[in-house]
């Protein structure tokens, strides 16, 4: 018989997955935070956690972007950008009395 069950959690900290990146001549800094909302946990053990991703990113040359025109899209150049990770980030949880 499965015990699954939902879980009351703390979340402890939440540090960002943070890449940088050079698209052209612009640079910038994309970060990824993932905010839990549902812990699930079997026997005392996290089995799955159901989580947002948030994301934020800076640019050396910010710009408001074109509205969507389908004539530009078909017509775009794809460009690879340089990536780095910086930081792999992570978030830490406090469920049934132990730190995930």
């Amino acid at each position: 018989m499965m015990s699954e069950k939902l879980t009351e959690y703390e979340v402890l900290s939440i540090k960002p997955l943070i890449a940088k990146f050079s698209l052209k001549d612009e640079n910038g800094t994309l970060m990824v935070y993932l905010i839990p909302n549902i812990v699930v946990t079997e026997n005392d053990k996290v089995t799955s956690v159901v989580s947002n991703s948030l994301l934020s990113v800076l640019s050396d040359k910010p710009k408001m972007g074109e509205l969507c025109n389908p004539q530009k899209m078909l017509t775009h150049t794809a460009v690879i950008p340089e990536l780095r990770i910086i930081s792999e980030g992570g978030t830490e949880i406090m469920a049934n009395g132990k730190k995930w």
